[in-house]
């Protein structure tokens, strides 16, 4: 019996190509494993939500210091990984926290691409009562949303249960000072 020719595939011979079946066979690559991205995420959220708070409240700063400290962290740490932790959340089949991180996440990139000024979002806006209802109504929509979100989680923890009872605190405080500081009778 004669030796057959070894099969050529754009310029691989048999013996190259196995010594890279691995790349090419998928069953030899090694098995996914479940990331638990749930800790990347809460800590994602908790260190931009304390970090804004504190500017927002005056706590370490002036109220009407520029949230330029804030910002790096809000669009990188608070929107972008949290955003990727929520993306690995669907890949591993959990829609609710995947829903949560992911949507958080656009909150970060959204509040932090607003008071960038270089994206120049709030530029239109002459006059500070007309911002502030703009960013009232904004706050608002994010209330009416966590307050969902609230509803949806009632049945895992009673952990999430409060972080979430608190942050419906947080957004309403937000939203109430920002209409407060539209209304010049209230001011």
């Amino acid at each position: 019996m004669a030796k057959a020719e070894p099969v050529t595939i754009s310029n691989l011979d048999e013996h190259q190509m196995k010594a890279s079946s691995k790349e090419l066979n998928p069953s030899c690559r090694a098995p996914y494993q479940n990331l638990n991205p749930t800790p990347l995420g809460l800590c994602a959220f908790a260190l931009t939500t304390f970090m804004a708070s504190m500017y927002l409240a005056g706590a370490t700063v002036l109220v009407t210091a520029s949230l330029g400290v804030v910002m790096g962290p809000a669009l990188c740490y608070g929107g972008l990984v949290q955003l990727i932790a929520g993306l690995l959340e669907f890949r591993n089949g959990n829609s609710l926290l995947g829903l949560i991180f992911s949507s958080y996440g656009g909150f970060w990139l959204s509040f932090a691409s607003l008071n960038i000024s270089a994206f120049n979002f709030l530029g239109g806006y002459s006059d500070s009562i007309a911002l502030n209802n703009a960013l009232g109504v904004f706050f608002l929509a994010w209330t009416i949303y966590t307050v969902l979100m609230l509803l949806a989680v009632l049945r895992i923890n009673f952990v999430t249960i409060g972080l979430f009872v608190f942050l419906i605190i947080c957004f309403i405080l937000l939203t109430a000072s920002k209409f407060l500081q539209a209304d010049p009778n209230l001011q």
